[in-house]
């Protein structure tokens, strides 16, 4: 519970301070009140903190490594979850302004934003608009201000979304794996070992959501929908929405040059250019 009240307490108090900083007038007794609050909520998560921490070291870990697994204690997964996003937002845009793409050496890479760019960046292109006339046809005062921070800020983040979903992180063929990328988090190892043929295969899917499971196959939809199959001698675990995960025998995925991912895959993973390699019983 007492991990929430801070969850709350926090914008409160920075909702306080911007008020404050456009020249409101807020009553002293509301000041001091939040403001005590916020004090003690931060001693008791301080101590939760402590407590924590010293749990970690009995159980062997370093102090950094104890003060991490500490505060993530304090925090609910959702505010997790949420940071964690920011924090790729903000990566995705100082790594894609820079022309800096998530690639690790000796790793082929294989775009999948690129049918879709033209849509994503007109949606840009709106928002920059719209921050103009806010900035244009509201008053002079705190509400024009906050209204331009606010517009502004949902710009560069849906910039850093664009970014970081797609030129920052394409699929990747390494010499033992294919990394499959999807959104801002999504990452699905499947070892080379494990794949059994990779074919070029436009399939549409009705749904519009980016993970999509159909039985043990799962489908990583851009475009419409996937343009690649990955078929598996064994069942690999992908992350689901929400937390949740499942095994699956094969995946369909959406990347821009489908015929040359899939040449790669199988060069890979010694997958013959003929007939595609023997599947499990049954599939």
């Amino acid at each position: 519970m007492g991990r929430w009240v801070l969850v709350a307490v926090a914008p409160a108090e920075l909702v306080l301070i911007a008020l404050l900083a456009a020249g409101v007038e807020v009553p002293a007794g509301v000041r001091a009140t939040l403001g005590l609050l916020m004090i003690a909520v931060l001693l008791v998560e301080a101590g939760r903190w402590s407590r924590g921490y010293r749990r970690g070291r009995r159980r062997g870990l370093g102090r950094r490594a104890a003060a991490t697994v500490a505060a993530a204690e304090l925090v609910p997964p959702p505010v997790t979850t949420a940071l964690r996003w920011e924090a790729r937002v903000w990566t995705g845009l100082v790594r894609g302004l820079g022309r800096r793409p998530d690639i690790p050496p000796g790793a082929a890479a294989f775009t999948h934003h690129r049918a879709m760019r033209a849509v994503r960046w007109t949606f840009v292109g709106v928002l920059v608009v719209e921050v103009a006339a806010v900035h244009l046809l509201v008053p002079a005062g705190a509400l024009r201000v906050t209204l331009l921070l606010v517009g502004l800020y949902s710009l560069v983040w849906v910039v850093g979304y664009v970014l970081g979903a797609g030129p920052v992180r394409p699929h990747l063929v390494t010499a033992d794996r294919v990394v499959l990328r999807c959104g801002l988090t999504t990452r699905i190892e499947v070892p080379l070992a494990a794949l059994a043929d990779a074919r070029p295969v436009r399939r549409s899917r009705d749904r519009t959501a980016s993970r999509q499971l159909a039985g043990r196959t799962l489908h990583l939809v851009d475009n419409g929908g996937t343009s690649l199959d990955l078929d598996l001698r064994s069942a690999v675990t992908v992350p689901l929405p929400r937390g949740r995960s499942a095994e699956v025998d094969a995946l369909r995925v959406w990347v821009d040059d489908a015929q040359a991912m899939a040449r790669q895959v199988r060069a890979a993973a010694g997958i013959g250019p003929g007939a595609p390699a023997e599947l499990p019983p049954g599939r």
